[in-house]
């Protein structure tokens, strides 16, 4: 898309674009929510996947146009990890993340699945230099799932249409980095 003569393009829309350009085959698919018109369609990246891995190459694809290098399917202490998304950020230091992808074609995910994550995210994280684990989910998490983790700031619940938000939207990214230093001491 070009821009107009005599104006540049913001790097957040700059980032926003190479992400678009990286994901390729993993952008969302038009879908039609049973409670809107055929004409009010909805972009959605949560179309069907029955073995995960269209959910696990998304979120690995939406990584690498970050820049972290990523590996898929990782066996750590004795656990299967779908994402390893590793980045030296300059005045942070080293991230490692532990995603698990997890799609799911009902409603919800229940609190079952979140406490087994959090029971594997407790045995890696710190492991192996982890730092972060988070689990992307194709439909929302249940309230009980969601209190599962509210106690362990290094473990994150989100869906995929969220990741791709705070990804890609720059005014969101930095709402949650401000919100992350508030809780921080000085």
């Amino acid at each position: 898309m070009a821009t107009a003569p005599g104006r540049q393009r913001s790097p957040s829309a700059e980032c926003a674009r190479a992400a678009r350009a990286e994901v390729g085959d993993a952008r969302p698919s038009v879908a039609t929510h049973p409670s809107r018109r055929e004409d009010e369609r909805v972009e959605t990246w949560s179309d069907p996947d029955p073995t995960g891995t269209n959910t696990e190459n998304r979120v690995a694809s939406l990584y690498r146009a970050l820049g972290y290098e990523v590996t898929q399917n990782v066996m750590v202490a004795g656990n299967q990890i779908d994402v390893v998304a590793r980045k030296s950020v300059p005045g942070t230091g080293d991230v490692k993340l532990m995603i698990d992808a997890k799609y799911r074609s009902g409603t919800s995910i229940p609190k079952s699945a979140v406490l087994e994550f959090r029971n594997v995210a407790g045995s890696v994280l710190g492991r192996d230099g982890f730092t972060k684990a988070l689990m992307v989910g194709t439909v929302p998490f249940t309230k009980d799932g969601k209190t599962t983790v509210d106690d362990d700031p290094r473990i994150d619940l989100v869906t995929l249409d969220e990741l791709v938000r705070w990804i890609l939207d720059a005014s969101e990214a930095m709402s949650r980095w401000v919100k992350s230093r508030a809780e921080e001491p000085i």
